[in-house]
């Protein structure tokens, strides 16, 4: 099991168990402050709690989103000087070249930076609860399974009494069995009264206690509420709640029977004697056969349920209105319980490294495009690279766990969810509406993610709706060609010949605007990768294109590739984020001034450019001669 399955598990786990708890809580409180009294309006009130907790990972992404500002302990930091780089927008003079320096923005003392080992240890919990779940489900698929087959043995019986005239109402059928001790009720689609063979010599009075019982459970599902009970204690076998509701629905489920029985029969007397006799024949046979059905022995709560009939307990009736406002009160703690976040821009406070609590801390949503190598690359569900450092770096500063998320092609899911659950599971496919470097602004826009980190340039032009952090990257566009070929030495000997771009990015936006060169035949591609293997294969003459992307590129993949040590048109990149998020940029600006006068933000810079610059020394001299700084 992954790391990233791990978490995003984990994650779900811990999120509905503490707004499940809440709900509870609200519905006990409601439950009391009402005195609610009716059994059956209280197993209602439970059932959905139990629908609730069974639920709640998903209602957290079907109920509006309600925002709650959280106050921000102060945290102590050294003092941190703000210097923020200039970003010169634009492209240089037409015509005119400029050395290429692509650099972090504040150089510093290089040192060598391993990885980090990740956490085994949110793996072994995501082990242990898969095979607790495995182990509680495993029975009671054999518990179900052996019900079935005792359903399959039970022979159909015709009705003997004018109390059996309410089945066709409710579409239970009449069975015995010499398997049943007492009778029960089982049967998820199509309910099964099953009896114990000595019922044709019961008394009419007994005989139609015994049915009012059960038909109660028939119109109430209990038969259905049981099993999602038991799966539900099965997933949450860890949570005291869930093993706590299973009983509750069945105690609240028997004493709502009760109250249905004895409202049936009118003789308090004859119902008592009804479940002593369930409880002798019970403790004769050694146990009960049915424990996955529902019936009049109660699994267990004969004694209180005895006692509570002979002292004549009231039913507790509820008027209308209090039924009114225990639904309204339950549907506002449904939303506030699944609905309510903490503002994204808000941090908490933060963890500490390695405390149990900095895993359950909340998510901080990146999103990114793991092409851009060496920045931010990886198959399948991992990604690591230059600004994932950051990143992570980022989500320390602001008190939260960094949940990398790669941006699906374009059509992806509206859903935020389902773009978490996608992006583990794979990409859908693509529909040509955008390309992925504008479709990552939009899935930022629409609120998919808290920060967007893909090897984005700085550009005003997208300014109304993004707003970008101090700069931690200065690099630009340079021109790659087939090695060997000394006919292409700088922009204007591109007229007329076939260039590449990587849609949406910079380069596309350059070469689109450029006058210098004249007839150029521009070719987009969802990727510079797949430009620079396009050119690769000699099926253009050019790629213009980020110099980091395009250089480390030639170094690992396209060898048959070069590439002019000219920068063409400078950027520089940054973290974008939702316009009006100024908290959360501004931790983000925090962070990166930290960084650079830590002298981390040179580290992580040597982590992952020093390694392209050295590599590309032996094999291509022209390359490391342009890292240089």
């Amino acid at each position: 099991m992954s790391p990233e399955w791990s978490e995003t598990l984990l994650s779900f786990l811990n999120d509905a168990s503490i707004r499940s708890v809440l709900f509870a809580a609200v519905v006990a409180i409601l439950l009391a402050a009402l005195r609610v009294r009716s059994s059956s309006m209280r197993h209602s009130a439970w059932t959905a709690v139990l629908l609730v907790m069974l639920l709640m990972p998903l209602l957290g992404y079907l109920v509006p989103s309600i925002e709650i500002p959280l106050p921000v302990p102060a945290t102590s930091s050294p003092a941190m000087k703000t210097t923020e780089a200039v970003a010169p927008s634009g492209a240089v003079r037409a015509g005119s070249v400029a050395p290429l320096r692509f650099q972090a923005a504040q150089d510093g003392p290089s040192s060598g930076s391993g990885f980090g080992l990740i956490s085994v240890w949110p793996v072994a919990l995501a082990v242990l609860y898969c095979a607790g779940a495995v182990f509680f489900l495993s029975r009671a698929l054999l518990g179900w399974r052996a019900m079935a087959r005792v359903l399959r043995r039970c022979r159909p019986v015709s009705p003997q009494s004018l109390a059996c005239a309410q089945l066709g109402k409710t579409g239970a059928r009449l069975y015995e069995s010499e398997l049943a001790a007492v009778p029960f009720t089982a049967g998820i689609f199509t309910p099964r009264i099953v009896l114990p063979v000595t019922w044709r010599k019961w008394p009419a009075g007994k005989l139609r206690a015994v049915l009012a019982h059960e038909l109660s459970h028939v119109r109430r599902r209990d038969t259905l509420i049981g099993p999602v009970s038991n799966l539900n204690r099965c997933l949450f076998w860890f949570h005291p709640l869930a093993w706590w509701l299973e009983r509750k629905l069945a105690a609240t489920a028997e004493l709502a029977c009760d109250d249905d029985a004895i409202r049936a029969t009118g003789k308090t007397e004859i119902y008592a004697q009804v479940l002593l006799e369930a409880a002798l024949a019970v403790r004769r046979r050694g146990g009960r056969l049915a424990w996955e059905g529902a019936g009049v022995d109660g699994n267990g709560f004969l004694g209180r349920r005895i006692e509570r009939v002979l002292r004549g307990e009231p039913f507790g009736e509820i008027s209308k209105t209090r039924k009114v406002i225990l639904a309204a009160g339950c549907a506002a703690a449904i939303v506030l319980c699944a609905g309510c976040r903490q503002k994204s821009e808000t941090a908490a406070s933060q963890p500490a490294q390695g405390s149990a609590y900095s895993f359950w801390a909340e998510r901080l949503i990146i999103l990114t495009d793991p092409v851009n190598a060496p920045f931010e690359y990886g198959d399948g569900t991992g990604v690591q690279g230059f600004e994932v450092d950051i990143g992570n770096e980022i989500a320390k500063n602001v008190g939260k766990q960094a949940r990398w998320v790669k941006a699906p092609r374009p059509g992806y899911p509206q859903n935020r969810l389902k773009l978490v659950v996608d992006s583990l599971l794979g990409q859908p496919p693509a529909d040509g509406s955008l390309s992925e470097y504008d479709l990552l602004f939009e899935m930022l826009k629409k609120g998919d993610a808290d920060i967007l980190i893909s090897a984005i340039a700085v550009d005003r032009a997208r300014s109304a709706d993004i707003e970008f952090s101090k700069p931690y990257f200065a690099t630009g566009d340079v021109i790659a060609h087939q090695r060997g070929r000394f006919d292409i030495r700088g922009l204007a000997d591109l007229s007329g010949r076939k260039v590449g771009v990587a849609a949406g990015r910079p380069g596309d936006t350059f070469m689109s605007g450029q006058r210098t060169a004249h007839g150029v035949v521009l070719t987009r591609y969802a990727t510079l990768d797949d430009a620079m293997g396009a050119l690769n294969r000699r099926e253009l003459d050019a790629v213009v294109g980020d110099a980091p992307l395009v250089i480390y590129g030639i170094v690992k993949s396209f060898h048959n590739t070069s590439a002019l040590p000219l920068v063409i048109n400078r950027y520089q990149y940054a973290a974008a984020v939702q316009k009006g998020k100024t908290k959360l940029l501004a931790k983000i600006n925090a962070t990166l001034d930290e960084l650079r006068s830590s002298g981390a933000l040179a580290k992580i810079d040597q982590k992952w450019i020093g390694s392209l610059r050295e590599s590309a020394r032996p094999k291509n001299p022209d390359m490391a001669k342009l890292g240089n700084r």
